[in-house]
C-alpha cells in the first residue's frame, strides 16, 4: 500500500473527533512522510507535497540529492526514522528587485539581487544552480561577490559577470523554524570571450591555386546559434551541436583586392550576439612572405610582418605563434599551451576565490587534486605555462584559506551534512571564462588569454579526472606540502628558469603562497612535525601553562636550527590564550628564486651558502610579524660550488627574502638581522618572521669605491680619446692612404678604434642597468661588449698578420679588393658567431650574466668564451712580434742599408711601447682577476691598463704617427690659410720593412 492508497483510506475517517487523553480534537488525517525501505544502514523519508522538514531536523541529516530543488524536501538518514515532515506556512511575502523576472545581464557588467526575507528570518545563505541543473554551489564573500544582510532585506552583488554567473540564484532562510526560499533566473548576454580558438589574422596568397577557410568559435552554451560574415554573400547559418566549442568556416576561393577585415557575428535567443573580426592579408606577387613549412606545426604562408598561430595539441589549450619577418623570414616558434586539467584547477580555483562554491570542501578537493597532478611520472607539467599555471593555482589556494579564515588541519573528519547535500557527488570543476582576481607577481595577466578557450560549466568533465574520496572539512597539510615537495623537483632549468623568464616574480610569488597557508595550522596542542623530500615542517603549540623555549633541529644537511626564547614567547602569551610556532626547511626552493640584492647588501657577488627556513608564529589575535629568532645554519661545502672553490673567499651574511623589493619581483635584505658565527655555521639572530637564508659573497675586492671609480672615469676618457681619434683619421684619411700597406694599416687601426668605442658605451651604460636574466636590456649590454670587445681583438689579430705579411713575404703585395672581405670576416663574423653562441649555451640555463654586474658569468664558463679567444690572440699576437724583432735586427740588403742600426733600435722601442698595449697583453691580467682569488694590486693594475686602451690607441696610433701628424698640420694650415699651395710629398710604391713599422 503506497501513501496515496493510505491518503485515501484516511480520507474517509470522519472529522473531527475527539482524542482519546487529550482536551482537543483531530480535525484532519493525513500522510506527510514517506520513507523508503532500508538500503544497508540508511534509507530516505520525503516529504509529500504541503509538508517539509522542520530545519532543524534539516541540519542533522544529509539530502537526498545534491540540488536545492525543493527545500529540505528529501533526507537521508539511519534506518530510524528522522521523524514526520510539519505543514508548510504560509508562502512568506518576497520581492525581487528590479523584477521576479528572468534577467539579461550583459557581460561584464554588475550583478544585483536584493529580497525582502520578513520579519525574523534567520540562517540567509545564497547558493547558484546552474543553467542546465547539473550542479549548485554556495556563494560567500569574495573578490567578486558581497552578500549583506540587512534586516529583513538579503542583498547579493556580483561585479564583473560573466557565463560563470549565469543559472538560478538561490536565497535560502529560516523563518518561523521553517526553510524557505526565494529565487532569481539570469542570463548573461554572449560577449567577446564567448568567441574562443579564432585566430585575429590570416594570410592569402594570391598566387596560390587554392583557396582558404576563415574559421570563427564560440562556447557552446547549449543554445542554437546562427552566425553570419560581414562581408560574405552567404546566408546566415545555424550552428548548434554537442560540440564545444562550436565552429563555422567561411570558404574564400578568390584573394580580396586589399587586406580585408571579416567579421563573423554569432546570435543567440535571449543571449544577445558576440562578433569578432579576422583580418585577411594579401600576399600578391613580389610581396615579400615566409612560405609554408612544417617545422613544429603546419605553417601556412603568412604574410611578412604578420604573426602566424596554430592552435596546440587536443589535451592542451593555447596557441603555438610564429613570427614572419619584413624580409621574409621565419622566426622561432613559441609554444603558449598549457595541459586543460591544469587550467581547468586554476579556474575552479578562482572561482572559489571570487565567492563561487564552499571555501572549506573546494579547498580540500583543490589541494589532492594538485598533488596527483603534480606527481612524478603524471606528466601534466612539462612546460613554462604548465607551471605557471600549477604556481597561480597555488597562490589562488593560499588567498582563499587567508580570505575564509581557513586552517591546515590534520583532521578527516566527514564533510558536515550541509555540505554534502550541497556537494554531494558534484565535481569540483565548474570551467567557464576567467574573471579578474589580484594575482601576486601579475600571473593571471599572463594565462588570462588561455583561461578563455575553455567552455563554461561543466563542458570539460569528461576530460577531468575528478578525486572521489572523502574530504576534510579543511585541507590536509601533509597533501599542501606534498604538492610544494612535488613541485621542488621540477626541472629548475627547462621549467623554473623559463618561467622566470616570463614572469619574474614565479618563485617568489610561490614562496609566499607557502609561507601564507603554512603559518595557518591548528593541530592539537604539543609538538608537530611532517616530514617530505624537500621540505620538512616542524612546530610547537604553546599555552600559559606550558610555555618553554622554542627548540627545532631539522633533520637535513647542512645543520639548520631554531630558537626562540620563553621570554619572548611569554610577550606574545599574553596577546592571546595560545601561540603556534611553525618553521618550515626548504630544501630546494632558495636556489630557484632571483639573485636579487637589496640596500645593505652591496655589490658584492653572492652564492647561496644554505638552505632556506621559514618561520611563523600565530597567536589567538592573529599573526605576529616581529620576534626576536636565533637561527643556526650550517655552510654548504664548499668544495661541492665551483664559485666558491674558485674564489676561495667566504663571507657570510644573514638575510630574508622580502617579498616587496624590486617591484614585487622580490629580493633578499639583511635589515633586522644580525651575523656571528664560526668558520663552518653562521648564527642569525633576526627581529622578524619571514624567509631566512645565509648569502656567501666572493670577490669582494671588487667592491672598492675608488677602483670602481677608476674603472668608470678611465672608460669615460677612453671613449673621448677615440672619438677624437676617428675624427682625425677621417681628416686626414685621404692624405696618409696612399698605397697597399697604408690602407690595411689605417682599416685596421680605424676597426680597432671603432670596437673598442661600441664597447665602453655599452659597459658605461651598463652601470645603470639592472643585472638580471629578465632584463632584456643588461642581456643585450653584456651580448653587445663581448661582441664588441671580442671585435677588438681580432681586428688587432688582423693587423698583426698583415704586419707578418708585409715583412716575410716582402715581394707578395695584397690586392685590396681580394683581401677586404676577408679581413672583414675575421674581424666581424668570427666574434659575432662565439657572442651568438654563449647567449644560445648559457642564457636559458640562466648563466650568461653576473648577479651584480652586466657581464659574462664567471663561474660556469661563459666568461671563457671570451677569455679564451682573447688570450689565443695576445699569444699569436707576441708570437708575431718576436718575428718581426728577429725581422727587423737581421735586414737583407734589399730591405734597407745596414748602416741604419740606430734607426732599428728605435723601430724596435717604438714597436715594443705600441704592440704591448694594442694587442692587449694587460687581458691575462683580466683572466686572472675574473677567473681566481687575486691581490688588490693585479685589480688595479688590470682596472688601469684596459680602461686607458682609448688613450693608448690615441697617443700610439695617431699622434705618434708622423704621417698622420704631417697631414693632419697641413688640414689646419689648409683651412687657416685658405687658398694656400701646399706640397705633396710622392711615397715610393712600396714600403721598406722600417716604413711598414711605422704603422703598427
Amino acid at each position: 500500500m503506497d501513501a496515496a492508497q493510505i491518503q485515501l483510506l484516511l480520507g474517509a475517517l470522519p472529522v473531527p473527533r475527539p482524542l482519546a487523553g487529550c482536551t482537543g480534537n483531530i480535525t484532519g488525517l493525513g500522510v506527510s512522510t514517506e520513507c523508503g525501505p532500508v538500503q544497508g544502514t540508511s534509507r530516505e523519508c520525503r516529504c509529500l507535497p504541503g509538508y517539509e522538514w522542520n530545519s532543524d531536523v534539516c541540519s542533522q541529516y544529509a539530502a537526498c540529492t545534491a540540488l536545492l530543488l525543493s527545500p529540505c524536501s528529501c533526507l537521508r538518514g539511519t534506518a530510524e526514522s528522522p521523524g514526520y515532515c510539519q505543514p508548510l506556512l504560509p508562502s512568506t511575502t518576497g520581492t525581487v528587485s528590479p523584477t521576479s523576472a528572468p534577467q539579461l545581464i550583459p557581460a561584464g557588467d554588475n550583478l544585483t539581487i536584493s529580497f525582502s526575507l520578513g520579519a525574523g528570518a534567520t540562517e540567509v545563505t545564497w547558493y547558484l544552480l546552474s543553467p542546465d541543473g547539473s550542479s549548485v554551489r554556495e556563494l560567500h564573500n569574495g573578490t567578486q561577490t558581497m552578500l549583506v544582510t540587512n534586516g529583513s532585506v538579503a542583498i547579493l552583488r556580483v561585479s564583473s559577470i560573466s557565463a560563470d554567473w549565469a543559472g538560478e540564484y538561490i536565497c535560502q532562510y529560516v523563518c518561523e523554524n521553517s526553510q524557505l526560499q526565494l529565487r532569481q533566473q539570469v542570463s548573461v548576454s554572449l560577449g567577446p570571450e564567448d568567441i574562443v580558438q579564432t585566430p585575429a589574422q590570416v594570410s592569402m596568397n594570391c598566387s596560390s591555386s587554392g583557396g582558404i577557410n576563415l574559421r570563427c568559435c564560440i562556447r557552446n552554451r547549449g543554445k542554437a546559434y546562427r552566425v553570419s560574415w560581414i562581408p560574405s554573400s552567404r546566408a546566415p547559418a545555424d550552428l548548434v551541436g554537442d560540440t564545444d566549442p562550436l565552429c563555422h568556416s567561411l570558404p574564400l576561393e578568390t584573394c580580396p583586392a586589399q587586406d580585408t577585415p571579416y567579421q563573423c557575428v554569432f546570435e543567440s535567443e535571449g543571449l544577445g550576439a558576440a562578433q569578432a573580426v579576422v583580418t585577411v592579408s594579401v600576399i600578391q606577387a613580389g610581396d615579400p612572405f615566409c612560405p609554408g613549412n612544417d617545422s613544429q606545426g603546419m605553417w601556412a604562408a603568412t604574410k611578412a610582418g604578420q604573426v602566424a598561430e596554430i592552435l596546440c595539441p587536443d589535451n592542451r589549450a593555447g596557441t603555438v605563434q610564429r613570427s614572419c619577418s619584413t624580409g621574409g623570414v621565419w622566426g622561432e616558434v613559441i609554444s603558449k599551451c598549457t595541459h586543460r586539467e591544469l587550467l581547468a584547477g586554476l579556474h575552479s580555483a578562482q572561482l572559489v576565490l571570487a565567492g563561487l562554491g564552499n571555501p572549506q570542501s573546494e579547498l580540500a578537493r583543490l589541494t589532492e587534486w594538485l598533488r596527483v597532478e603534480t606527481q612524478p611520472g603524471r606528466g601534466s607539467v612539462s612546460s613554462t605555462w604548465d607551471l605557471l599555471a600549477v604556481v597561480t593555482t597555488v597562490d589562488t589556494i593560499s588567498r582563499i584559506a587567508g580570505d575564509a579564515g581557513l586552517h591546515l588541519s590534520s583532521s578527516t573528519t566527514a564533510v558536515s551534512t550541509r555540505d554534502a547535500a550541497l556537494v554531494g557527488s558534484q565535481t569540483p570543476w565548474d570551467v567557464g571564462r576567467p574573471h579578474r582576481v589580484g594575482l601576486a607577481g601579475g600571473m593571471l595577466h599572463v594565462l588570462h588569454s588561455l583561461l578563455r578557450l575553455f567552455s563554461w560549466e561543466n563542458r570539460l568533465l569528461g576530460t577531468m579526472r575528478c578525486v572521489h574520496q572523502d574530504f576534510g572539512t579543511e585541507p590536509d597539510p601533509v597533501t599542501f606540502l606534498a604538492v610544494v615537495s612535488q613541485m621542488l623537483d621540477f626541472d629548475p632549468q627547462a621549467l623554473w628558469a623559463k618561467a622566470q623568464a616570463d614572469v619574474p616574480s614565479v618563485a617568489s610569488t610561490f614562496l609566499q603562497s607557502i609561507e601564507n597557508i603554512t603559518r595557518r595550522p591548528v593541530p592539537t596542542d604539543g609538538n608537530f612535525s611532517f616530514t617530505l623530500p624537500n621540505v620538512e615542517l616542524q612546530g610547537s603549540v604553546f599555552n600559559p601553562d606550558s610555555l618553554t623555549d622554542y627548540s627545532k633541529t631539522f633533520h637535513v644537511q647542512p645543520l639548520l636550527q631554531i630558537h626562540i626564547s620563553q621570554e619572548v614567547l611569554e610577550q606574545l602569551v599574553q596577546l592571546g590564550a595560545n601561540v603556534t610556532v611553525t618553521s618550515m626547511a626548504l630544501k630546494m626552493l632558495g636556489g630557484l628564486l632571483p639573485a636579487n640584492y637589496g640596500p645593505g647588501l652591496g655589490n658584492s657577488s653572492y652564492i647561496l651558502g644554505s638552505l632556506l627556513l621559514s618561520s611563523s608564529i600565530m597567536s589567538s589575535n592573529g599573526s605576529v610579524s616581529r620576534a626576536e629568532i636565533a637561527m643556526t645554519f650550517g655552510h654548504r661545502n664548499a668544495t661541492e660550488d665551483k664559485a666558491v672553490a674558485a674564489s676561495g673567499e667566504e663571507r657570510p651574511q644573514c638575510v630574508f627574502w622580502d617579498h616587496g623589493l624590486f617591484q614585487g619581483k622580490g629580493g633578499w635584505s639583511s635589515q633586522g638581522c644580525q651575523t656571528s658565527g664560526t668558520g663552518t655555521t653562521t648564527k642569525c639572530t633576526c627581529q622578524h618572521l619571514t624567509s631566512f637564508s645565509v648569502l656567501m659573497s666572493i670577490h669582494s675586492i671588487a667592491d672598492s669605491f675608488w677602483l670602481d671609480f677608476l674603472s668608470r672615469f678611465g672608460v669615460c676618457a677612453s671613449i673621448l680619446a677615440l672619438i677624437l681619434c676617428l675624427g682625425i683619421y677621417y681628416l686626414v684619411w685621404w692624405s696618409v692612404v696612399r698605397n697597399e700597406i697604408s690602407y690595411f694599416r689605417y682599416m685596421t687601426l680605424v676597426n680597432i678604434t671603432l670596437s673598442l668605442l661600441m664597447a665602453n658605451v655599452w659597459f658605461l651604460g651598463s652601470n645603470w642597468m639592472t643585472p638580471s636574466h629578465e632584463n632584456k636590456l643588461c642581456v643585450a649590454a653584456t651580448f653587445f661588449m663581448h661582441f664588441f670587445y671580442l671585435a677588438m681583438f681580432f681586428w688587432m689579430l688582423v693587423q698583426a698578420l698583415m704586419l707578418f705579411h708585409h715583412l716575410v713575404f716582402v715581394f707578395h703585395q695584397l690586392a685590396r679588393a681580394s683581401v677586404t672581405p676577408l679581413v672583414v670576416t675575421i674581424g666581424y663574423l668570427c666574434p659575432l658567431i662565439i657572442a651568438a653562441a654563449a647567449v644560445a649555451a648559457y642564457y636559458p640555463k640562466r648563466g650568461y650574466i653576473q648577479a651584480m654586474v652586466c657581464w659574462l658569468n664567471g663561474h660556469n664558463g661563459a666568461i671563457y668564451t671570451f677569455s679564451v679567444p682573447v688570450l689565443v690572440i695576445v699569444l699569436v699576437n707576441v708570437l708575431i712580434l718576436f718575428v718581426v724583432v728577429m725581422k727587423l735586427m737581421r735586414p737583407s740588403v734589399s730591405e734597407g742599408p745596414k748602416g741604419e742600426e740606430r734607426k732599428i733600435l728605435l723601430s724596435i722601442l717604438k714597436a715594443v711601447l705600441i704592440l704591448t698595449p694594442i694587442f692587449g697583453l694587460t687581458w691575462g691580467l683580466g683572466v686572472i682577476t675574473m677567473t681566481s682569488k687575486s691581490s688588490e694590486f693585479f685589480h688595479y693594475m688590470f682596472a688601469v691598463l684596459n680602461s686607458f686602451q682609448g688613450a693608448f690607441i690615441l697617443v700610439f696610433g695617431c699622434l705618434m704617427d708622423k704621417k698622420v701628424r704631417d697631414a693632419l698640420l697641413k688640414r689646419i694650415q689648409k683651412e687657416l690659410t685658405s687658398g694656400a699651395t701646399t706640397t705633396q710629398v710622392e711615397n715610393s710604391a712600396r714600403d721598406t720593412p722600417a716604413q711598414v713599422l711605422a704603422w703598427v
